[in-house]
């Protein structure tokens, strides 16, 4: 299947899930959490002496943050929407690039604050370097799930394979 085709497809089924208000509102709330809670993590912003932008702060690498926010909002709404329209199950999988997300930083000298607050400052230094691989690895990861999760929804099925040997999926029409 050309790449055209498979992209026009995803971005139907992401067009049909946020049709409902219910979707757009539960996307625009996660983006706007995830947003929050990755800015704090990744030390976009700094919350020592009330809340202020980190001054060492590097644009690429902040919007590499906040495409990950945008990109976990929108997986997991289309997760959602194939969950209430399909009957799939929600999976943890899905979630990988999200979670890989957190462990980017958009300091150049600074290492995501959650590992700071758990004690773990010196054994993660080496984040530091690979910070902004470790973000295109997350948004690779993220688009591989949208991509998944979109097609779900595009072909109407859920994503269950009859057999285990079956790479077939259960079409729910």
């Amino acid at each position: 299947m050309a790449v055209s085709k498979l992209l026009r497809q995803d971005l139907q089924a992401v067009g049909e899930a946020l049709e409902g208000r219910n979707y757009k509102l539960l996307f625009a709330g996660v983006f706007i959490l995830l947003s929050g809670a990755y800015a704090v993590l990744t030390d976009i912003v700094v919350l020592s002496d009330g809340v202020s932008f980190n001054p060492n702060l590097k644009l690429l690498q902040a919007s590499l943050v906040i495409a990950i926010a945008f990109l976990s909002s929108l997986t997991l709404t289309l997760v959602v929407y194939r969950s209430r329209t399909l009957g799939a199950r929600i999976e943890k999988k899905n979630f990988l690039g999200s979670a890989a997300g957190v462990f980017a930083t958009a300091c150049p000298i600074c290492q995501p604050i959650w590992l700071v607050w758990l004690g773990l400052a010196s054994q993660s230094l080496f984040l530091i370097e690979i910070s902004a691989y470790v973000a295109l690895a997350s948004i690779a990861l993220l688009l591989a799930s949208l991509h998944f999760a979109a097609q779900n929804i595009a072909n109407k099925t859920c994503g269950v394979p009859l057999r285990k040997r079956d790479e077939k999926m259960v079409s729910i029409t």
